[in-house]
């Protein structure tokens, strides 16, 4: 029986190893160096180019008419509720471009109107963080956002993380996609930051566990149906030897 458990260990490690050996190909890290930076989503909301879209939440101040102020909403038909106006379209427009639409707008009421809209809720853009991080899942994007910070944002990384295979994976419009492969050590320790991503929408941050920590969930899941038969065991043997 033991000889059997260790030949099963021996194999798990085997497949952790290959698998963590396979032929994934990536992107040359220098081309999505150069894509981030002349990527035009990169730093939409410090040049004012971020669109808006459900159901992104917006602060609309109108100079000298506080009571049209008003924190809204997108609704998911586009449109959001202002005071004097009803309901105005919004989905797919710049903070610029809905702050003149509005003075437009508001010229049929008042004089020399002056508006600023701010997004203060970027809710309709999202990238994704997987893998040996702390809080994994969907996070807000605003425009602006680097690997490092999503990582950041995702809690870290747990001490079971390769974090030198850490893969960024870039959905394209023509249903492909590019796989970088970043290594956060380059970044963290040696300072190499033009490594570090500039992120865009829908991008997917990766992750993976480490060989030794692949066995452990492989041993994990083949131990997994024996657990209520185990546990006893091994909390009996325990009350054993504290009573010798």
């Amino acid at each position: 029986m033991g000889k059997m458990i260790q030949a099963a260990l021996c194999s798990l490690f085997a497949l952790a190893v290959l698998q963590g050996c396979g032929g994934q190909r990536f992107t040359d890290v220098r081309a999505g160096i150069i894509a981030a930076k002349t990527d035009p989503a990169r730093l939409e909301v410090i040049n004012q180019r971020y669109k808006v879209g459900p159901p992104d939440e917006l602060e609309v101040e109108v100079r000298d008419n506080r009571d049209l102020n008003a924190r809204v909403t997108i609704r998911p038909d586009g449109y959001i509720t202002l005071p004097l106006l009803r309901d105005v379209y919004v989905a797919d427009m710049t903070p610029m471009q809905i702050s003149e639409k509005l003075d437009q707008e508001y010229a049929n009421y008042l004089k020399d109107s002056q508006t600023t809209v701010t997004v203060v809720g970027f809710n309709s853009k999202k990238v994704y963080v997987f893998g040996e991080v702390g809080q994994p899942g969907p996070q807000q994007f605003s425009g602006d956002m680097t690997v490092v910070e999503a990582i950041a944002r995702a809690r870290g990384v747990t001490t079971r993380a390769a974090t030198g295979k850490v893969r960024l994976v870039r959905p394209d419009p023509d249903g492909s996609e590019k796989v970088f492969r970043i290594d956060l050590d380059d970044i963290t320790i040696k300072g190499q930051s033009l490594a570090n991503l500039q992120m865009n929408q829908d991008d997917i941050v990766y992750v993976p566990p480490t060989v030794l920590a692949k066995v452990g969930y492989a041993i994990d899941s083949v131990m997994w149906p024996f657990r209520g038969i185990l546990t006893p065991l091994y909390g009996y043997s325990a009350i054993k030897n504290i009573g010798d």
